[in-house]
């Protein structure tokens, strides 16, 4: 799965439960300081996550993620290894 397949569903899903559209979204986009994510939408991105790429993400990766690209690296590294 490539970067931009998991950036346009990442985007897909947080525009699902925020007001925000899909062009405000960028790889290099901050969860918090700039997207406005409180820790319950980055836990249910992390959810998301694990359920739509059966990943198990542990807390100290939830903790450390801070931009959409965090997102996709850890994505793209953990999936690859699952397949």
């Amino acid at each position: 799965m490539s970067k931009d397949e998991i950036l346009r569903i990442l985007k897909e899903k947080i525009v699902s439960y925020t007001p925000l559209k899909e062009e405000d979204i960028h790889i290099h986009s901050d969860l918090r300081d700039e997207l406005n994510l409180d820790s319950a939408d980055v836990l249910e991105m992390t959810l998301f996550i694990e359920e739509e790429f059966n990943l198990y993400m542990p807390d100290e990766q939830f903790d450390s993620i801070r931009k959409i690209e965090d997102v996709v690296g850890y994505i793209e590294k953990n999936y690859m290894q699952v397949i």
